[in-house]
């Protein structure tokens, strides 16, 4: 009883460990991906790069990303 008892608690604290290391990996791999999409609106919205706190470096133009538009 005690043995099956123990077993139990073993099996409980690997899947523990293992899901808290998946749910770390997965985390990074968002943080990676959003960082740029959200360091990109907050100088937008800043009206200057806030890495560098240059104001040169901010392209305010965002029409100009558009390969769609048609050019007269």
């Amino acid at each position: 009883m005690i043995l099956y008892l123990l077993m139990l608690l073993v099996g409980l604290l690997i899947g523990y460990v293992y899901g808290k290391n998946k749910g770390f990996i997965i985390g990074k791999e968002q943080g990676k991906s959003e960082m740029p999409l959200t360091l990109r609106q907050q100088s937008l919205e800043e009206g200057y790069c806030v890495l560098c706190a240059s104001p040169s470096c901010i392209n305010h133009d965002s029409s100009s990303n558009n390969s769609h538009k048609k050019e007269e």
